[in-house]
């Protein structure tokens, strides 16, 4: 019998090991037969009728499951780290680290995917949930040669088993087919057959092992985890539920998008199929020829071409009459399209079918009856998800090794960070959120967002500028965009357009003409301007410099110092920020590094 431990049952032996795994294959056993239904639709298996009759397989079930999975691909992410809004900025600094580490990650977890021939995470993730209506994850980081590994990868529920307690996951096994040299190259066994063998990579509580052919090729193992590095769920809202003899219910659970729709499927391809017999028949045109002995035959087809026919005494062709449709076949095929439509996308707008234009409330209707075909499965990338950001932030502070990370941020701007463990906190919150392109009015919701801001008489609004953003105009991450255009507006200041265009001038050797564009450059109050007696200028080419000035009338408050300083920093862009904040009469610090508030280390003041 199995141990128990403070972490769950602990198997010391390849039979114990076999007769759980076993067991849970006969428990799902209901749940795999639907899933190998469903992946039939999804792949286009052909309707098989019996010898000699015509065979028709709807297209509907591939087009509908492209449709889904690519508008899943292309759902908008929003993975965050959620702080109080008391909370520090040395706190938002890191949770901004970690966020960007997240990134990495998974730009990390891609990369091992594809040079192993398979699809990026989300996508992999997406056909499963789709197809499978359940999902089954694993995550792993660890420490392999000094450098961190990410081994993420998503699993086909087929072959998925486990036991739930009621902390968890007491075990989960995962069984693939290798082949024999691939198992002679990895493991040193010979195994038996020579097409290959099982594999059973099966993880309990506490440990970790490896069965091949039955044999283990690991022997249990420490894994040294808080928790098993798993998740295994279903899509949509149905919880376990049992039988009236209390067995679970498995394969009414975990909804592929093909749940509602294949009875008809199935119906319309028998229909069809029985129609298209119908039309090869009305087209063969038999005849019936009568003669004395029944043995005369006429030579050719008659339909084919004109011919004269010579007939004895009491000899008769006559044409077999044509089987026709019946008149129930139009209405019976509007029931069939009817009910397929209510149980996937909206036709014709989803398949790009309408060129009319829709009113908002026309879209906004259109947008409810997508958006309940795709929240079932992007909620359950939510979940995934949240849950994979954990794991990568738990892991890495446990075992992984200072690295290098690069990659996009949402934004679309590339970066490249180094991050230590101890950078990773444990009680930090995880967003994330996955929201399909649905069809909408956003010259609407703006004019509805607009009028929701507006200051009223008595000096209130009806909304925050930061809830409409979010709720009415769809922005997933308000205090994001706020940064971007606080960016803009500074990048715009005449000021410093004046400045970019003078250092352009001198980089292409037109000196003079930059003494000119800077001549334009408006003075701050108490300033002098460029050219002015004292103003110093650089050494090579003659051009004043900017070094702070003299600050104007009272200093800018720190705060405001501090935010404008921040948001520069934060976008890589820490000699804009510089300039900026010297044009503000913010002092800049010198080679000695007297530092400027949130100005990491000297920072060189432009050109021009």
């Amino acid at each position: 019998m199995p141990q128990w431990s403070k972490n769950g049952f602990m198997f010391d032996n390849e039979a114990e090991i076999i007769k759980v795994v076993t067991q849970s294959k006969n428990d799902q056993s209901d749940l795999f037969d639907r899933f190998e239904e469903d992946y039939d639709y999804a792949v286009g298996e052909e309707y098989v009728t019996p010898a000699g009759y015509e065979s028709y397989t709807s297209t509907a079930p591939q087009n509908f499951m492209d449709k889904v999975t690519d508008g899943m691909n292309q759902a908008e992410m929003t993975l965050q780290i959620k702080l109080g809004d008391d909370s520090k900025e040395e706190e938002r600094e890191a949770a901004s680290l970690a966020e960007l580490y997240l990134f990495g990650a998974l730009n990390d977890i891609d990369r091992n995917l594809r040079s192993r021939g398979e699809k990026p995470l989300r996508q992999g993730l997406g056909f499963f949930i789709n197809v499978r209506g359940w999902y089954d994850i694993k995550c792993l980081v660890y420490d392999r040669e000094g450098q961190t590994y990410f081994d993420v990868q998503p699993l086909d529920p087929m072959h998925a088993t486990y036991e739930y307690g009621s902390r968890g996951l007491l075990w989960h096994a995962y069984t693939r087919w290798a082949s024999q040299a691939a198992i002679k190259s990895q493991y040193n066994i010979d195994v038996r057959n020579e097409k290959g063998a099982e594999i059973i990579d099966f993880w309990d509580g506490d440990r970790n092992s490896i069965l091949v052919d039955g044999l283990f090729g690991k022997s249990p193992t420490a894994h040294k985890l808080e928790e098993l590095p798993f998740l295994h769920g279903s899509v949509a809202s149905m919880p376990t539920m049992q039988s009236r003899d209390y067995m679970p219910t498995l394969k009414d659970r975990g909804l592929s998008v093909f749940s509602s729709a294949k009875k008809t499927f199935e119906a319309k391809n028998r229909f069809i199929s029985e129609l298209m017999d119908v039309h090869k028949k009305s087209i063969v045109g038999s005849i019936l020829h009568t003669s004395k002995t029944g043995q005369k035959k006429l030579k050719g087809d008659p339909h084919r071409a004109y011919m004269e026919i010579q007939l004895e005494e009491g000899e008769m062709i006559k044409m077999l009459e044509l089987p026709l449709v019946p008149e129930v076949t139009g209405a019976l095929m509007n029931i069939l399209n009817s009910e397929a439509q209510q149980s996937m996308l909206p036709y014709p707008l989803a398949y790009g079918g309408a060129e009319e234009n829709f009113s908002g409330r026309a879209l906004g209707i259109l947008s409810d009856a997508t958006r309940s075909v795709y929240n079932p499965r992007t909620s359950a990338l939510d979940e995934i998800y949240v849950w994979l950001s954990e794991q990568l932030l738990s892991q890495f502070r446990l075992k992984g090794t200072t690295r290098d990370f690069s990659g996009y941020d949402p934004s679309g701007k590339y970066f490249k960070i180094k991050v230590k463990p101890t950078d990773l906190k444990e009680d930090w919150f995880v967003s994330a959120s996955f929201s399909p392109k649905l069809p909408r009015d956003l010259e609407q919701d703006v004019q509805t967002a607009m009028l929701a801001t507006q200051t009223q008489p008595d000096g209130t609004r009806l909304l925050s500028m930061g809830t409409a953003l979010e709720e009415i105009v769809k922005i997933r991450d308000p205090d994001a965009e706020r940064d971007k255009k606080l960016r803009e507006r500074g990048e715009n200041l005449e000021p410093i357009i004046i400045q970019e265009v003078a250092g352009a001038l001198v980089k292409s050797g037109q000196v003079d003409l930059s003494r000119q564009v800077l001549n334009l450059m408006p003075p701050l109050p108490g300033t002098p301007s460029p050219g002015s007696p004292g103003v110093p200028t650089d050494p090579n080419s003659g051009i004043p410099v900017t070094d702070g000035g003299t600050p104007g009338p009272g200093p800018l408050p720190e705060d405001m110092v501090q935010a404008i300083a921040q948001i520069f920093i934060q976008a890589d862009q820490q000699e804009l920020g510089a300039a900026v904040l010297s044009l503000l009469g913010v002092p800049i610090p010198g080679p000695d590094g007297a530092s400027a508030p949130n100005i990491p280390g000297p920072v060189p003041v432009p050109v021009a």
